[in-house]
């Protein structure tokens, strides 16, 4: 073992427990700004990379309707992650990179400072 990521890895397999969540905003807002596409792009590359036990949830209005489609993501034991402007490119590209790589895409990510709360 090399990491304390790789043990919890570990744990998380022989414990039954899930990855984590990806959250979806679609309120109004967030279905006119294409989170439909977001959500579909999002299941179909979880599914092409055989990543099992995400919980993709639906939410509702996240109140940055400017921002939308948002994307959140839950990765236990870690900070919330909040990306915006998520189309159906941007989320099969979050999915390679954040729960594959472990890489957050610092240019999507919503600022802290934009009155939402993060984690």
């Amino acid at each position: 073992m090399d990491s304390v990521q790789e043990l919890e890895e570990i744990r998380s397999r022989v414990l039954g427990e899930k990855p984590g969540r990806i959250l979806i905003s679609m309120g109004t807002c967030g279905l006119a700004a294409g989170a439909n596409s977001t959500l579909e792009a999002s299941r179909d590359e979880l599914a092409k990379r055989k990543l099992t036990g995400w919980d993709i949830v639906q939410t509702g209005c996240l109140g940055l309707c400017d921002r939308e489609p948002l994307l959140v993501v839950e990765k236990p034991g870690e900070a919330r992650v909040v990306y915006y402007g998520v189309n159906d490119d941007r989320a099969r590209q979050i999915i390679a990179n954040h729960l594959v790589n472990n890489y957050i895409v610092g240019e999507w990510v919503l600022p802290s400072d934009e009155g939402t709360q993060t984690s």
